[in-house]
């Protein structure tokens, strides 16, 4: 009886008690289609949150082991500056003039 009132409160059922199938279905498309946005939109930041940990383990472990491949193991501070001082130039942070 529950699920009668609440049919009848949606426009499922109609005055004389046939139910509104086309009403139904067009809810329920609408529903869909509103959770495949909210499922893409997750699925989305998911994406991104692996992309920036892969880059962050990159940082950690990859430019020293790049490095020793390359035979400057020895310079990593050296990169680490000049990172630093290219990604200020990007953000504006440093002087155009001066620099790390």
């Amino acid at each position: 009886m529950l699920e009668y009132a609440r049919w009848k409160r949606c426009g499922y059922i109609r005055d004389d008690y046939e139910i509104n199938e086309l009403k139904y279905w067009d809810d329920w498309t609408a529903k869909r289609i509103l959770w495949s946005e909210k499922t893409m939109k997750i699925s989305a930041a998911r994406a991104q949150l692996d992309a920036i940990k892969t880059d962050a383990q990159f940082m950690q472990s990859g430019i020293a082991v790049y490095m020793e491949i390359l035979g400057y193991e020895k310079n990593i501070a050296w990169l680490q500056k000049k990172v630093a001082a290219h990604l200020g130039r990007e953000s504006g942070t440093v002087g155009r003039g001066g620099g790390a």
